[in-house]
This record gives structure tokens, C-alpha cells and sequence, in this order.
């Protein structure tokens, strides 16, 4: 705990520091203004600051630069003949860094003509102009602002209608109903593997503790819960689809954080004078071992850590086009030792030995072009990796010292990927895009597991490769200012089997009047098995070998979303969507219970046969109340209604295992900012979140095999037929003080997750006193830092 006062003392003592105060602090807005659909400058457009009579126009590049603008909140207004005009809101500007931005402007389906009236950018709409329900985008502000977000992008988004947690430990987020496996994570538009260190380590594939890079990284990307653009595939439940941002290219800046979750530096800036390259780097180390201190849950012999580098490098030329390498690569390891006294095993972590490692990455070279006014290109080629090591052992009371090994399983997964899409707009009412992808598969698992006379044996051991092949094309077209319509398909190919999807995907968007909307989206949507399932070798009869998931077909899922939207005023909205989904061809073990829609790390009988003949149905209604930043405060309020279920090799119907029926979210915050004579600037943020669901549904406890396994085991022929009565909360604060100087800013933030919330986690088998016990999770846990940008 000494290193944890240290801290405190550090940065109460840096932000006291007079560091060459002056009257008034400013900074620099800089950006670049491109046409929505052709990445095409806009030459001569308009920027104001609002409240005053500053203003820029941009250059041949489309480049602006305002000067001397007071820290704090920024508002901005832009106008350029024949595109809508835009005004964004509450910008955050501080002395430590130039804000620069990236603003892309919609071309106006309205007469010149007509009046102009200036437009507010809500800041929920999606990125993706092809994108008309179950959408929405976030920002790096937002994943530092929101209570519990901790800077990470998947924690955020579990704020957001229709999205709950996998628990307060975790990032993984469950999107209504589905499997987090369902999820398609995509960076600089290639798909790569679950960006989270200690993937896996909720049990649940799809996500870990921390996303493996800082969410400085980030420009504005969007969120999808459900019926998705055609340009997203291989996905069924829903899409994270992220972009890094550019370095500065005119200014050298650098950011430090230290706290008691690791250190933090990141550095960017321009390559030379007068050219637009630029660089931007990060890198993270972890010091996890202090936050352990605060998890009782926790062995006291266990040890993890994680590090992670991500990257950008920007190189535009003349005429060319822009070429950009870009990376993410991080490495955690979690090890835990059981006690050696039978009379400390009151719960599986302390009389169990465990070993996990996770190590994934990608790096890429992309391409963009813009050749006219009507035609963009932007092409990817890219690597990606994902390595899971897992070893777990038991302990036994007549053996307390001795680890017996239970279950160990590598599986490593290498991609190589090409991304290539096309953007044409037509007239200012259509525009167009197509692309396509091929990804190389590479696949090897080593699965050991031992036998009822405690030997391991090797269940799979193999080595796969194969390809996934995708081609779509999709089309918006505005008949008025009031209706559009958007449709698309997208096809998939995947070549181990010849199993081919063709899935078309429709949305319509209706303005009923300047503060009411209707969209209706609807399509289908495939996703394929994790590779191993295909090669999984079963005993045959006659005592050989096969494989016969070999013909497992890809998952389908129709999704069907209806959204009314009410603008209640510029800054507070409703947003209602209703939804049903509907899945089948979904792999489920032959002549039993489970099925890939309830898919864990670790599936009981995963070497047996599966089968297409299951199938699942998701239906609900989500409720956004949302109240954006302005004079210093927000709010938002989410709830989701809902039913998951699915259907078994038996033709019986099951809830999934993530069927909480319900989740509700309240999350708000308030900045205070105080101004001295001295030229002071410091900013106070407090935001707190709550969010209460139901418990998931959990099997009957098979009695006879807990005893006799001494760990607990469930009936799986009657699966999630108990519901635990009662709300699950889990409570986050955020504090943050952020002192602007003249040429740096420093920040203290103190962030608790599960403040006052008791999860429960299951049930588990006491060895000390031979007794099944309610499993939960009750720890608070703190993240402190101190981050200095200069």
C-alpha cells in the first residue's frame, strides 16, 4: 500500500505546481473536412467558433486551424455550399494537446434554395451512413467520461439498450441475448480476434479484463446490436467496428499515465516540416498485482500481468493516395497456485492450480484513394494472431501438495486477410458501396484432458487451414428529404465445405416530422463454428477415427428491428426499438442438450458429433432515454426487456444461458469547472453508473457426480431451469481533477467498479466443509492513476 500513497502524493503534488501560469489559457482546433462518401477535401468550407465571431475557412487539403481557443468545452460550426450544415458540441480542449479533428460532411439532398438551417451532429448516430437501427457510435471521450467505462470501449458499450455484462470483472458484453462469441471485431476493416487480455478468463469466449490497447487510440467507430449494413459478415449478434486515429502531423505530443493498473506512454507527431505524415504510438505494462491486493476472490498465490503496444503510421503522398501501417499486439498471463490446507478450500480458486495465457495481434498496410468526386477505394491486407494456453489442475484432500493435471489445451489461430471496398456516389440521393474479403485460415489445437483413472489423454490434436471468402454490395437512395431506403447483400463462402450463405439485408428510414423518425431494419445474417469444431476426431465404431463435424453448416440468424426515434429537443432524445431474431442451423451436440448458442471455453463433450439441427429465438424491446453533454452535465437511462431461448438436437426448447430477462442502466455525470485570476484552469468530473438485471438461468446440480468429483457439477439433461429471484446490481463511480497549465495538462482519476454490488457468480463446492454454497462476487475494484499530457 505504500506504493499506492506514493502515487497519490505524486500527482496531488504535480497538480499543484505552478507550471508557468498565464492570464488565459489557450490551445489550437485544428482538422481536415472531407466529403461523407468520397473522402474528397472540401475546399473553402467554413468553420466558426460558436458564441463568437472567430472564424477559418479551409484549405486546398481541406485543412483549418483555429488558434488561441480558451480550454474547456468547444462548440463548432460548419457550412459549405450544397452540404448540410453541422455544428458539434461540447469538443473537449485542453492545454495538453491540440485538438484535431477528422469531420466528414453529408452532402444536401435539399434544393440550394432552400433555408439552411444549422444541424446538430447527435451523438449517437452512426459513423456508417448505411446504418439505420440498432447503431450507434463512441468516442474516447465518452470511454474516459462514463463510470465504469474505465477507458475501455467494450466496457462502455455495455451502458448502451440491449447489452449486458458477463460480470464486474470483465469486459465481456452479451448483445440480447446472444452468445459474446457472436461478436465481429473489426479494425481498419479487417476482422481480427478478441482485442481483450485474458479472453476466456469468465469462462465465456468474446472477451477478457482490459481491451488490448488504450482508447487513445481511437477515432469516433461505431457499435451495431442487430441488423447490420451488408458490409459486416460473419457475425450474428453484433459488430464493433473500430479506426485509429491519425498522429498529430504539426506538433510532437506526449502522454504519461501511471496508476495502480500499470503504465502508460504514447507519443505521436509529424515525421518532418511540411508534410502530412504522421506517427502515433502506445504502449501499456501492467502492475495488476496491486489491484489483487483489493480482490478477495483472489489466491493469494496467484499473479497476473498483461502488456500491449499498439501503433499508427500515416504516409499520404501527393497523388498516390494514403498509405497507413497500423498494429495492436498484447500478451497476459494469469497463474494461480492452490493452498496447500484442505481446510482454505472453501471455494474452486483455492484448491485448484491454474496456468492461462493469452496472446493476440494484427497489423496491417492500407490503402485509400480518393479519384474524383464520385469514387473512393480503400483496400486492407493484413495478419492477425490469437494463441489461448490453458492448464488446470486439481487438488485432492488426500493429496493436499500435490497438483493433479486435469484439463490442457493450446489453440493458436493465424489469419491472413484482404479487405478491398469501393464507394460510389451517384448523385447527392444514391450512393453505393462494394467490397470484398478473403481470409486464409489457420487453426491447431492441442486438447488433453485425463481420464476416470486421473491420466490425461489426448482428445485432439490437429492442424487445419482452409479459407473464408465474402463479396457484397449494398445501395442508399434518398426519394426526399423525408424517406430512404437502403438495401443490400452480402454472400459467403466457406471452403472447407463448399457451405454458402446468401444474405440479404433491407432498411428504411421515414422522418414523420423534425422530431419524430420510424426505421425498420431486417436481414440475415451467418457466422461460421470456431475452426477446431470441424476437425474434432470421434472414436468411430469399429474402434477408428472420425471427423464428423467436418459438414457443419453456418449458423443463420434473421434479424428483424423496428426503431422509433422522438428528438424530445436538440440535446435530449427517445429512442424505442423492438426486435426478434430468430436462429437456426445452429450446431448442437447430437442427442443432447447443448448447443454453440451457450458456447463457453471450455463445452462439455465438445469431441462429439454436432449436428444443424438447432435453433434459437431472441425477441425484446429496448428503451434509450438519453441526455447529451451540455452546460456540464448528462444523463442517460437504457432498459431492455427480452427472452432468449433455443432449441436442442431433441426438438426441445432450453433458456439460453444468458437469458436474464431483463437489464436496466443509469448513468450520469457533472463537470465543475473553477477559473482563477492566476489563470488556473482545473476541471472536477464525478459520474456514477448503476445497472441492475437478472440473474442467468443455472442447471440442477448433479449431487452424486459433485461428491464424487469434489468440484461442482451440473445436470445438463434439464439445462437452466433454475432462475435465481432478485436484481443483480453492479454500481461504478468515476472521479476525475484535471488542472489545465500553459503547456500540459495532468489528470488524477479514481475509478471503482462494483462499489456496492454483491454478483452472484453460481454455485461451488466447499471441500472444507463438503457442502454446495452460493458463489459470489463481492470485491470492490479501484483503478488510480495519474496521467500527464504534454
Amino acid at each position: 500500500m505504500n506504493y499506492l500513497r506514493h502515487l497519490l502524493f505524486a500527482g496531488v503534488l504535480l497538480l499543484l505546481l505552478p507550471l508557468g501560469i498565464q492570464a488565459q489559457l489557450t490551445q489550437t482546433v485544428r482538422g481536415q473536412i472531407v466529403d461523407m462518401e468520397t473522402k474528397v477535401p472540401l475546399i473553402g468550407a467554413t468553420v466558426m467558433l460558436a458564441g463568437s465571431s472567430t472564424g477559418v475557412t479551409t484549405d486546398a487539403a481541406g485543412n483549418f486551424s483555429l488558434g488561441s481557443v480558451p480550454v474547456g468545452r468547444v462548440n463548432l460550426q460548419l457550412s459549405y455550399l450544397g452540404y448540410e450544415p453541422l455544428q458539434l458540441s461540447e469538443l473537449q480542449l485542453t492545454s495538453g494537446k491540440e485538438l484535431v479533428l477528422a469531420i466528414e460532411m453529408k452532402e444536401s439532398r435539399q434544393a440550394l434554395n432552400e433555408v439552411v438551417v444549422i444541424a446538430h451532429r447527435r451523438k449517437d448516430l452512426p459513423q456508417n451512413d448505411m446504418a439505420s437501427v440498432s447503431a450507434r457510435t463512441f468516442s474516447v471521450e465518452e470511454a474516459r467520461r462514463y463510470a465504469g467505462a474505465v477507458d475501455d470501449p467494450a466496457r462502455m458499450a455495455a451502458n448502451f439498450a440491449g447489452v449486458t455484462t458477463g460480470a464486474a470483472e470483465t469486459n465481456v458484453i452479451i448483445i440480447r441475448g446472444n452468445a459474446p462469441s457472436g461478436v465481429l471485431w473489426r479494425m481498419e476493416g479487417v476482422d481480427i480476434p478478441v482485442p481483450s487480455h485474458f479472453n476466456g478468463g469468465d469462462d465465456v469466449p468474446g472477451g477478457g479484463a482490459f481491451t488490448m490497447f488504450s482508447s487513445s487510440m481511437l477515432a469516433n467507430s461505431d457499435f451495431y446490436t442487430g441488423a447490420f449494413p451488408a458490409e459486416y459478415g460473419n457475425a450474428v449478434a453484433g459488430v464493433f467496428d473500430m479506426k485509429f486515429r491519425n498522429g498529430n502531423d504539426r506538433k510532437h505530443e506526449f502522454t504519461a499515465q501511471l496508476g495502480i493498473q500499470g503504465a502508460e506512454f504514447a507519443a505521436e507527431g509529424p515525421f518532418k516540416r511540411d508534410y502530412d505524415g504522421s506517427y502515433l504510438f502506445n504502449v501499456r505494462v501492467s502492475t495488476l498485482g496491486i489491484i489483487k491486493s483489493f480482490i478477495s476472490e483472489m489466491s493469494g498465490k496467484q499473479s497476473i500481468h498483461y502488456e500491449d503496444v499498439a501503433f499508427k503510421i500515416n504516409l499520404p503522398t501527393r497523388r498516390m493516395g494514403t498509405f497507413s501501417l497500423w498494429g495492436i499486439g498484447g500478451n497476459s498471463q494469469s497463474e494461480r497456485e492452490a493452498e496447500d490446507d484442505p481446510a482454505e478450500w472453501t471455494t474452486p480458486p483455492v484448491s485448484t492450480d491454474m496456468k492461462m495465457a493469452y496472446r493476440a495481434g494484427a497489423a496491417g498496410i492500407s490503402y485509400k484513394q480518393s479519384f474524383n468526386s464520385s469514387l473512393y477505394l480503400s483496400t486492407t491486407l493484413a495478419a492477425t494472431l490469437s494463441d489461448t494456453d490453458f492448464e488446470f489442475g486439481r487438488r485432492r484432500v488426500e493429496q493436499p501438495t500435490t497438483s493433479i493435471p486435469d484439463i490442457d489445451n493450446l489453440n493458436r489461430s493465424y489469419k491472413l486477410s484482404l479487405s478491398s471496398r469501393l464507394n460510389h456516389r451517384h448523385s447527392s440521393r444514391w450512393h453505393s458501396r462494394y467490397g470484398i474479403r478473403w481470409d486464409q485460415l489457420f487453426d491447431k489445437i492441442d486438447y488433453r484432458k485425463s481420464d476416470d483413472e486421473r491420466i490425461m489423454q489426448a482428445v485432439a490434436n490437429k492442424h487445419c487451414n482452409t479459407q473464408l471468402l465474402q463479396a457484397y454490395a449494398q445501395t442508399k437512395y434518398a426519394f426526399n428529404r423525408s424517406f430512404s431506403l437502403t438495401g443490400g447483400l452480402n454472400t459467403t463462402l466457406f471452403a472447407l465445405n463448399g457451405d454458402f450463405a446468401i444474405e440479404p439485408r433491407l432498411s428504411v428510414e421515414w422522418t414523420l416530422s423534425s422530431h419524430h423518425s420510424l426505421m425498420l431494419g431486417t436481414g440475415l445474417h451467418s457466422q461460421i463454428a470456431p475452426l477446431y469444431f470441424y476437425f474434432m476426431e470421434v472414436p468411430a465404431a469399429d474402434g477408428g477415427i472420425t471427423t464428423p463435424n467436418t459438414d457443419l453448416k453456418m449458423t443463420r440468424s434473421l434479424h428483424n428491428v423496428l426503431s422509433y426515434n422522438w428528438a424530445i429537443s436538440p440535446l435530449l432524445r427517445l429512442k424505442v426499438e423492438p426486435y426478434f431474431q430468430y436462429l437456426y442451423n445452429v450446431p448442437v451436440l447430437q442427442g443432447g442438450t447443448f448447443s454453440t448458442i451457450n458456447l463457453t471455453v471450455q463445452p462439455p463433450l465438445f469431441y462429439q458429433p454436432f449436428v444443424n439441427t438447432g435453433k434459437g429465438m431472441n425477441v425484446g424491446i429496448d428503451f434509450t432515454l438519453e441526455r447529451f453533454l451540455q452546460s456540464g452535465y448528462y444523463y442517460m437511462v437504457t432498459f431492455s426487456l427480452f427472452d432468449s431461448r433455443y432449441k436442442d438436437d431433441k426438438g426441445d426448447w432450453h433458456n439460453t444461458l444468458f437469458n436474464t430477462r431483463y437489464v436496466a442502466n443509469i448513468l450520469g455525470g457533472k463537470e465543475f469547472t473553477f477559473r482563477r485570476k492566476n489563470g488556473l484552469n482545473r476541471v472536477l468530473g464525478l459520474n456514477a453508473r448503476i445497472a441492475l438485471s437478472g440473474y442467468r438461468p443455472t442447471s440442477p446440480v448433479d449431487l452424486k457426480a459433485t461428491l464424487e468429483q469434489q468440484d461442482i457439477v451440473y445436470d445438463e439433461s434439464t439445462p437452466f431451469i433454475h432462475r435465481r429471484k432478485g436484481i443483480s446490481p453492479v454500481s461504478d463511480i468515476s472521479l476525475t481533477y484535471r488542472v489545465n497549465y500553459r503547456r500540459c495538462s495532468g489528470t488524477v482519476a479514481i475509478q471503482v467498479k462494483n462499489l456496492i454490488g454483491k454478483q452472484y457468480m453460481g454455485q461451488s463446492y466447499n471441500q472444507a466443509t463438503q457442502q454446495i454454497e452460493d458463489f459470489y462476487f463481492n470485491s470492490m475494484i479501484p483503478f488510480i492513476s495519474y496521467k500527464m499530457e504534454f
